[in-house]
């Protein structure tokens, strides 16, 4: 196996190239996380997976720890709702095919999505 060190927004990959990207509790630190996606789709096989696991404004903990950490500059960009993540998948040309929400602790949340690319937009 090899390890490849590469921007989100600008994947090294051909077209076409994986059966599956999976992204775990970072995208909340992409600037632009529509770009990433558009690159995760890109670099999709046709009827590839997305597993995108992040942590969810649904929950209270988030939120604050979301608030602390881009207070203190560490390159946060914005945590959202589940709901929210839904949509932008949809934006991106992916069809959900699960969601699944966990609660960690008493407040702290993630979610975690399953989504096909989907070769055409409708």
């Amino acid at each position: 196996a090899q390890l490849y060190l590469a921007a989100a927004e600008q994947l090294p990959f051909s077209d076409n190239y994986f059966e599956y990207v999976v992204c775990s509790s970072a995208a909340q630190y992409f600037i632009d996380l529509s770009c990433v996606f558009s690159e995760m789709q890109r670099v999709l096989k046709p009827s590839g997976q997305l597993v995108l696991t992040l942590w969810s404004a649904d929950k209270l903990i988030p939120r604050i720890h979301y608030k602390l950490l881009q207070r203190f500059g560490n390159g946060i960009q914005e945590v959202q709702t589940s709901e929210d993540y839904g949509r932008l998948l949809k934006a991106n040309v992916f069809q959900r095919k699960s969601q699944k929400n966990f609660k960690v602790g008493i407040k702290w949340g993630l979610t975690t999505f399953n989504a096909m690319k989907q070769t055409n937009r409708l």
